[in-house]
């Protein structure tokens, strides 16, 4: 079976791993070359080259910015981007703090309104990329909390929709494509910490109470109707030159929806490292 760019960064990234790629044009200049097939397995993911220009990048910027950038964690366990799940359980740094300094009425959700990315200057982020010397970035386009910073088709929980009402991917994409000194790249979970359509709802942790998720979309197959789609969605419209997907201990398990048809030549995975629900 080949492996066509759009379907190996979707299979690549189910497993839960890093995407490299080389620009489009490097498929046409190998003109009639032999094209290697590839499985939607791992090892057989891992044989494909490094592209030229990430053996040259020693230093990339990785970026974790969503709703949770609005409490910012208490760092006990974990920076910002672990605040809801560390606060679901009794007891812990993130359970007491939230409740002694929002109240236990206010849940998570609550702080999208506050989430206004109003200083959000694209154009000064790359600029700065630049002056640190860094050869490529990733963005989180959705972290476990299930909150794009996107417009997705599938959910109407981003980042247009609600908070910000901007498209802070695309925006700083364009703004690195414009420049052309960095490469751009996403990050994008597979999973998330709540979700009905993975058997945990979003609830109010001190009442133990289900309640609705903002902008949530009701999905039959979450990784057919919702990751996947969602993966096609950042490929197709970003085209970033790296993905990286982790969160896979937060999704169902056993699909191998996602195979792909056609081949990419100049692309690699790389695991991410770590095992269970800590790390990015």
């Amino acid at each position: 079976m080949a492996i066509s760019r759009r379907n190996l960064l979707t299979t690549a990234a189910a497993l839960g791993g890093a995407v490299l790629l080389g620009p489009p044009g490097i498929a046409q200049a190998l003109g009639g070359r032999a094209r290697p097939d590839y499985e939607p397995t791992k090892a057989s993911l891992d044989t494909h080259p490094v592209p030229r220009w990430y053996k040259d990048a020693k230093f990339g910027i990785f970026i974790h910015w969503g709703v949770y950038s609005v409490p910012g964690g208490t760092g006990r366990h974990n920076a910002g981007e672990w605040y809801l799940w560390y606060q679901s359980f009794k007891d812990t740094a993130e359970w007491k703090y939230h409740r002694d300094t929002y109240g236990q009425d206010f849940v998570y959700d609550d702080f999208i309104p506050q989430f206004k990315a109003e200083n959000f200057d694209p154009d000064s982020w790359v600029k700065l990329f630049e002056q640190a010397g860094a050869q490529y970035f990733a963005l989180t386009s959705k972290h476990h909390d299930g909150f794009a910073l996107y417009p997705s088709e599938v959910t109407d929980r981003h980042s247009v929709k609600y908070g910000p009402k901007r498209d802070l991917v695309g925006e700083l994409m364009t703004a690195a494509r414009k420049r052309g000194t960095v490469r751009p790249g996403l990050y994008y979970s597979l999973g998330e910490f709540f979700n009905p359509a993975i058997g945990r709802p979003m609830k109010n942790f001190y009442t133990d109470e289900e309640i609705p998720m903002v902008g949530y979309k009701p999905v039959g197959d979450y990784v057919g109707d919702y990751e996947l789609k969602q993966l096609y969605e950042i490929i197709d419209r970003y085209d970033p030159e790296l993905l990286w997907a982790d969160g896979q201990w937060f999704r169902p398990t056993g699909s191998r929806r996602g195979a792909a048809k056609s081949p990419w030549p100049t692309t690699t995975t790389r695991p991410r490292t770590g095992r269970g629900p800590r790390g990015s």
